[in-house]
């Protein structure tokens, strides 16, 4: 018997709600240790980026045919990431990614 892969099959997955529940805990475990990350870290600015980040769904893929959640962040996000001339990088976003 030859293994044929259901591409319609996966297709329909990819777009339905339980691709968009996996993706969904997965990225909420991540916000929840990027939040942790930060919040543990000194500065009042950390923790309101810290209690900024959210969850954003919608289609991803050069067809817009997938599930896509994003972790965004507002406030100094960036700034604590990378760092500037008066912050040193936190990283905490790349920690929190790798698991």
């Amino acid at each position: 018997m030859e293994y044929r892969a259901d591409v319609r099959g996966m297709g329909v997955f990819l777009v339905g709600p339980d691709a968009r529940r996996v993706c969904t805990l997965g990225a909420a475990a991540r916000l929840a240790k990027a939040r942790v990350l930060v919040g543990g870290d000194s500065g009042a600015s950390r923790h309101h980026t810290a209690a900024s980040g959210r969850l954003s769904h919608g289609t991803g893929g050069r067809r817009h045919d997938r599930v896509k959640v994003t972790i965004v962040f507002g406030g100094a996000a960036v700034q604590q990431q990378w760092g500037n001339r008066r912050t040193r990088p936190s990283r905490f976003l790349t920690r929190a990614m790798e698991g």
